[in-house]
This record gives C-alpha cells, structure tokens and sequence, in this order.
C-alpha cells in the first residue's frame, strides 16, 4: 500500500518497555497536501499509548526498510 501511494513515509515505534506493544510499528504519511508537512516526533492521533510511538526515521519504499535519520 505504501508503494503504491508513493510519497513519505515516517515510521514509529513504541519504545515502553512496560508495554504489551512495545516494539510495535506504525506509519504516517507526510508531506505536501498531507495533515503533518514534516513527521512530528511522537505518533499523533488519539491512541491512548500514542507518546510511546517515537519517531525512529522513514521508510525507504524501494527497499522497505527503515532509514534513521
């Protein structure tokens, strides 16, 4: 999906260790046209766990990895 899109990709991870989600990954479009122009550094929405969503980089969509900034 992401591919197909296109664009940027921020990547963020939930680093509580005290969490059941902890390592868990999710994604948000950014950029021109998008709500968030530059990657914020904590997930935003309403999650309840949202601040333990931290910014760890963008995803590179030829490789599908993670580039830390």
């Amino acid at each position: 999906m992401m591919r197909e899109r296109g664009g940027t990709w921020a990547a963020y991870q939930n680093e509580a260790f005290d969490s059941a989600a902890c390592g868990h990954m999710a994604f948000l479009q950014v950029g021109e046209g998008r709500t968030h122009k530059v990657a914020p550094p904590t997930y935003p929405g309403n999650i309840p766990t949202q601040w333990a969503y931290r910014l760890i980089g963008t995803v590179d969509l030829e490789t599908g990895q993670v580039v830390k900034p």
